[in-house]
């Protein structure tokens, strides 16, 4: 596999376009006869596994987050007299789903602790969407590689 083919894999696994992964890599018109390539195929089962496991543990930590993390400094900016004194940056607000102003009043939803830790447990049991996402681009790619042959 060379360099650019290497680039291509990159660029696909992250925008799931063929026409960009061409684009930047420098292998215009190239890609869909790229994807039915089994060392092609493999790199890229590779990536999504590894970019599945990313955003899986990102997931998780920003869902365990939601659910343990601490609520004081929302508690602060509404029991506040002049809520705009306090610069807003330094504030721990991760876990709110909305906040409303009326007047002076300021209303916040939280997000649901019981259904962060739920989808955290759902996360845990080991199940992953990578392999479906993989099964699918590789009959997408072989369909596409079918048509290709025959037009």
């Amino acid at each position: 596999m060379t360099k650019k083919e290497k680039e291509f894999c990159v660029n696909f696994s992250c925008t799931g376009n063929i026409e960009e992964a061409e684009k930047a890599s420098g292998l215009l018109g190239r890609g869909r006869a790229l994807l039915c390539r089994e060392d092609i195929a493999a790199e890229l089962k590779k990536l999504c596994e590894i970019k599945t496991e990313s955003l899986e543990c990102a997931a998780k930590a920003g869902l365990l987050r939601l659910a343990t993390g601490s609520r004081a400094d929302a508690v602060r900016l509404v029991c506040s007299d002049d809520p705009g004194s306090e610069p807003i940056e330094e504030l721990d607000l991760f876990d709110i789903a909305e906040i409303k102003r009326k007047d002076n009043l300021i209303e916040i939803k939280f997000c649901d602790r019981y259904r962060s830790l739920e989808r955290l447990i759902e996360l845990g049991s080991g199940r992953s969407g990578a392999e479906s996402f993989y099964d699918a681009l590789v009959n997408s790619s072989a369909q596409t590689a079918g048509e290709d042959d025959d037009g």
